[in-house]
């Protein structure tokens, strides 16, 4: 990771251990990193200062009035966003037979409706923003899996979301990339 040094990047699912890697490799190099998770703000910011991020905001991703506010605030206190990222991420495995529909809701909920929700919010506010050097306005990311290649029995649920990931992934990165937002 390059040429990180005070980029902006808002992360979802910030404070969990995945969440927490990725936040600490990115403040290391350079980046300023916002927490957004749902923990109450104490917990969080004491997440925050563990992993080196700069701020933490208490954002459930499937709120999207809240997502909206959030990155629309970032992007002004800041000046820009930089980077995006869809994290948060609920995964439970269970036998097909005895999934319950409640927790199949849920999931859909939040590991794809509301990574839509993250992409859309920022896609909104990146386009509004100037190109770089590079022709980039900025960037939005999507932690995925194998499992949405590669199924994991009993994990169906989390399979179907980390397939519909990859595509929404690969359908907004064909769609916005000659608009100079990035999406991987």
């Amino acid at each position: 990771m390059r040429g990180l040094e005070d980029k902006i990047i808002v992360l979802t699912g910030g404070c969990g251990d995945l969440g927490g890697a990725i936040a600490q490799r990115l403040s290391a190099e350079g980046a300023k990193v916002i927490l957004s998770d749902i923990l109450e703000p104490t917990a969080g910011q004491k997440r925050a200062v563990e992993t080196g991020a700069c701020e933490y905001h208490l954002c459930d991703q499937t709120d999207r009035t809240g997502l909206d506010k959030l990155l629309a605030s970032v992007q002004q206190r800041h000046g820009r966003l930089d980077v995006v990222i869809a994290n948060a991420a609920m995964a439970r495995i269970f036998p097909f037979p005895e999934l319950p529909a409640e927790y199949w809701d849920a999931a859909l909920k939040l590991n794809l409706t509301g990574y839509f929700h993250v992409a859309q919010s920022a896609v909104r506010l990146l386009l509004q923003q100037p190109r770089d050097a590079h022709g980039v306005r900025g960037k939005v990311l999507m932690t995925s899996s194998w499992v949405g290649q590669n199924p994991l029995p009993n994990g169906l649920v989390y399979v179907v979301t980390k397939a519909g990931v990859d595509a929404m992934v690969r359908a907004l990165a064909q769609e916005l990339g000659l608009e100079g937002v990035r999406v991987n």
